[in-house]
C-alpha cells in the first residue's frame, strides 16, 4: 500500500492546487479537500496497518475515490474546472482505484456486490 500512498498524496496536492482557484463561496472547493485529506488518512492506515478491518479500510478509500471523481466531473460539467485538468486528475484517480485493485468499468460497478455483509 505503500503506491496508494504515494498515489494519495500526489492526488490530493493536485485537487489542492486545482480547487485554488475556485471561489471560496463554492462548496466543491470544500467538499473535494475534505475528501483528499481523508483520502491521504486513508492511505496511511492502510500502510501502517492501524485498523484491524483492512476491507472496510479499503471500501471506504475506494468510496472516497470514487466520490472524488464525480465530483470532479460536476466541477468539468459546470466549467470549473478544464477539461485538461480534469482528464489528468481522472487518470491519476483511476491508477488510484487500480492500486486498490478497484474496476471502474460501469458494467463492474452496476454488477458489485454490497461490502456491508463483510462487515458484519
Amino acid at each position: 500500500m505503500l503506491e496508494f500512498k504515494a498515489k494519495s498524496e500526489k492526488v490530493a496536492s493536485a485537487l489542492y492546487w486545482i480547487t485554488s482557484f475556485f471561489p471560496d463561496q463554492e462548496p466543491l472547493k470544500w467538499e473535494i479537500r475534505a475528501l483528499a485529506s481523508e483520502l491521504v488518512s486513508l492511505a496511511v492506515s492502510l500502510r501502517e496497518n492501524f485498523f484491524k478491518d483492512r476491507d472496510l479500510v479499503l471500501y471506504e478509500a475506494r468510496t472516497n475515490t470514487l466520490k472524488i471523481v464525480g465530483l470532479c466531473t460536476i466541477a468539468k460539467n459546470a466549467n470549473i474546472v478544464s477539461l485538461e485538468n480534469f482528464n489528468l486528475l481522472n487518470e491519476e484517480l483511476n491508477k488510484c482505484l487500480a492500486v486498490l485493485d478497484y474496476p471502474l468499468n460501469i458494467f463492474d460497478l452496476l454488477n458489485a456486490q454490497p461490502v456491508k455483509d463483510k462487515m458484519k
